[in-house]
């Protein structure tokens, strides 16, 4: 009798605890996740990555801005049909290269739980996404 007791005993203990230790490991991965996701969100390489990447972006913008200046400035000074197409063809895929960049920007800004956390204060917290017409205000960065 002694021997079964001891049986049902070890065997309890060998399926109770890891059960039980499953269950308490259940019971706190909220808290868990929470706890792991604040140490990565601030670990130094999260904060340095996610510091630069709205500074590229917005640079992004800024440099296709000026890149539908230059291309709008020849343009003007084209006189060939087909010189002129393939200008204006640059200048509408330079115009989506922009709004990628503005749009990006923007969707990144609203995530205030990761990314956003780390954005310079200098920097805007939008880009406007009105059509860049050439010779206008161009984007500020603030760098």
């Amino acid at each position: 009798m002694r021997v079964f007791g001891f049986i049902v005993l070890a065997l309890l203990l060998c399926v109770g605890l890891p059960v039980g230790l499953w269950e308490a490991h259940v019971a706190l991965s909220d808290h868990i996740g929470k706890g792991n996701a604040e140490i990565q969100i601030n670990s130094a390489g999260s904060r340095i990555v996610n510091y630069d990447h709205y500074f590229n972006l917005c640079a992004s913008v800024q440099n296709a801005e000026a890149s539908i200046d230059a291309q709008t400035d020849l343009l003007k000074t084209t006189t060939n049909d087909d010189e002129k197409g393939r200008i204006n063809a640059n200048i509408a895929a330079l115009q989506t290269v922009r709004a990628t960049g503005i749009n990006q920007y923007n969707a990144d800004s609203g995530k205030e739980y990761t990314e956003a956390r780390f954005k310079a204060s200098n920097l805007p917290y939008r880009l406007d996404t009105a059509s860049y017409k050439a010779g206008s205000e161009h984007t500020q960065c603030n760098y």
